[in-house]
């Protein structure tokens, strides 16, 4: 099919066929329904960070669960950070990093302010609607991973995703989501 010039203007002008594709592919059991994450993911910014001293995240790519990272403040080491690259969170936060290595990540503040290097997308999780661990089970899934090879032509271990794109994809959600 023909992809007009605007549609391409709203998308940026990416010309990779992969990123037009539909998903009509993605298998939906009885008993679900195909949500964006849009609607159970909102982005946060995070805050200036005021202290010397403060939890910091790190992830470790090579430990991590297949499924993605599930990380207390109280496990991160506190340090002095370069605070024009970090932003500070004092709430949980889902984490995904910009490019590189997709590996999602949900970080339990404990209510401790911590510091997020500014390569990583934050979000907050409508908690009402969806776990967390669910949804990090669901992005380590083959349709999900899918759906970032297909858009970012990459596998997923090596790719570059930009926050409108990420919110865009979708994963499987009981009937009983509103």
């Amino acid at each position: 099919a023909d992809i007009s010039n605007d549609v391409l203007r709203l998308n940026n002008y990416r010309v990779t066929p992969q990123f037009y594709t539909s998903y009509d592919d993605i298998v939906c059991p009885e008993g679900f329904k195909i949500v964006e994450l849009s609607r159970i993911l909102t982005p946060i910014e995070g805050q200036k960070i005021e202290e010397n001293g403060i939890h910091v995240y790190k992830p470790n790519i090579n430990g991590a669960k297949p499924y993605g990272d599930i990380v207390k403040s109280s496990d991160l080491p506190i340090e002095q950070v370069e605070k024009s690259k970090y932003r500070s969170v004092s709430q949980d936060t889902f984490i995904i990093r910009q490019y590189g290595v997709f590996h999602p990540a949900y970080l339990i503040t404990e209510d401790q302010p911590v510091a997020i290097n500014r390569i990583y997308d934050l979000y907050s999780i409508d908690k009402s609607q969806v776990y967390y661990q669910y949804l990090l089970t669901e992005m380590s899934k083959d349709y999900f991973i899918k759906q970032i090879e297909r858009r970012w032509i990459s596998d997923a271990r090596s790719c570059i995703i930009d926050e409108d794109d990420f919110l865009d994809l979708r994963v499987l959600m009981p009937n009983d989501y509103e």
